[in-house]
């Protein structure tokens, strides 16, 4: 199998969802589209919101919530003053440690992730590593559908959801987590790890 230069199809999310699985069927695309005077201040708050989805668990859409955050519910990180919370998110804190992510092309990035777990050349290293996904419930919907394709994955195969030449190369886990954001271990430290515990050693 060669995912290297992987070409993108235009039905995929975008870049920033490294496995690049193809779009829900009738999803409205204005919901994923930040406005252009000031895309990063939207993005800001649309990571650290909580979402109240219908139906988190649900395989239908129509049960997650993609769009509008919850308002009756303070975003995450909202005890950081503004000063710490440009600090923690600004390029230079990027670079450090997620360089990679910035200046390799999408292409790249999406092979890189998706031959980890669905190419067995690739699984031949480190034959013995397990896989886990934690999830929490009051994310994005985009970060809980990701997570359905994952699931959908092991259940009908990898090119069911990712086109020919996916492969079933590693085995992972699935753990959807009761409640929590993208900032779960932020918010929620000890009860957090405590749900990562469990996953790892279950």
């Amino acid at each position: 199998m060669n995912l290297s230069g992987l070409p993108l199809r235009a039905d995929t999310f975008p870049a920033v969802f490294a496995m690049h699985p193809p779009k829900p069927l009738g999803l409205d695309e204005a919901c994923l589209t930040f406005p252009d005077q000031d895309p990063w201040v939207c993005f800001n708050k649309y990571v650290r919101g909580f979402f109240a989805h219908r139906n988190r668990l649900s395989r239908d859409i129509a049960g997650i919530e993609f769009g509008n955050f919850r308002t009756d519910k303070p975003l995450s990180l909202h005890d950081v003053t503004e000063e710490e919370l440009e600090k923690m998110i600004s390029f230079e804190m990027y670079k450090t440690h997620d360089m990679g992510t910035l200046i390799m092309p999408p292409e790249v990035f999406t092979s890189i992730n998706r031959r980890a777990l669905f190419d067995v050349e690739m699984a031949k290293y480190l034959p013995k590593l397990k896989i886990s996904f934690l999830c929490g419930t009051e994310g994005a919907g985009e970060f809980i559908y990701i997570v359905h394709e994952l699931e959908r994955c092991l259940k009908e195969g990898p090119s069911a959801v990712f086109g020919e030449g996916a492969e079933r190369a590693r085995d992972f886990q699935v753990t959807y987590l009761e409640r929590g954001n993208h900032f779960v271990f932020w918010d929620e430290p000890c009860w957090a790890l405590e749900q990562m515990k469990e996953c790892v050693e279950g």
